[in-house]
């Protein structure tokens, strides 16, 4: 029976071994695939990784940048706030902070990038958060001059985000640097706003249209200072 059933044995040995081979690849096609699920994860969760450090590493140097700006302003009080929140319209540009009334925050307070040039300043007060209306805001303005100049004038806030100078007494030219007058009582004097980028003439007015680009970055702010030592004098409180 053995020496008879031999051929049989070996055809339906030779007939599973394609079979065998398939489960086997089966087999090692799913170990592949759950190693590279996991691969996949764990190449995830480096890259998270790495994106928290160069948050961190982003936040330290806003934060020696803030500190800088403080020893060089000793009379000067700043508070350090996180932007929670920006609203950004044709003619509405604001952001949210997460410091309020209880860290000792008030409107009218004049709010600068952790570099020292200007953002805003604090229009709205609740008790945990405040809100700060842009430069570029439409609504805002600024009395201004040229650095190291007596040329002076009013910057206000376009809807393209960029600024409007408009030109009281002086001469410009694009590349002229503007920083708050102080005058106003909007702002302390001498803090950075922007850089004069065109100028075009126009007959039918007695001054030129000149746009200022900001050197704050609004988009990319992460980090404010609240200066709690000044406190603007609001056209709203004078109405």
């Amino acid at each position: 029976f053995l020496i008879g059933s031999s051929p049989m044995s070996s055809g339906l040995s030779k007939g599973f071994k394609p079979l065998m081979g398939f489960f086997k690849d089966i087999g090692q096609a799913n170990s592949l695939r759950k190693e590279n699920m996991y691969l996949k994860r764990e190449n995830e969760q480096l890259r998270n990784q790495n994106i928290e450090l160069e948050i961190a590493r982003v936040r330290i140097v806003e934060l020696e940048q803030a500190l800088h700006i403080r020893t060089t302003n000793p009379s000067s009080t700043f508070s350090a706030a996180n932007v929670i929140g920006f609203i950004q319209l044709p003619f509405r540009s604001e952001l949210s902070i997460n410091l309020g009334s209880a860290d000792g925050i008030q409107t009218g307070n004049v709010v600068l990038s952790p570099q020292g040039s200007l953002v805003g300043r604090i229009t709205a007060v609740t008790k945990n958060y405040s809100f700060v209306r842009l430069v570029t805001d439409s609504r805002s303005r600024v009395a201004s001059q040229i650095l190291d100049s007596a040329t002076s004038g009013i910057i206000s806030g376009k809807p393209e985000r960029r600024l409007d100078f408009k030109l009281v007494i002086g001469d410009v030219k694009e590349g002229d640097i503007l920083i708050t007058s102080g005058l106003g009582g909007i702002s302390p004097a001498d803090i950075p706003i922007g850089v004069i980028e065109e100028i075009t003439a126009n007959a039918q007015t007695a001054f030129p249209t000149i746009t200022v680009a900001t050197f704050v970055q609004i988009t990319n702010l992460r980090t404010v200072l609240v200066d709690t030592s000044f406190i603007a004098i609001l056209p709203e409180s004078k109405q």
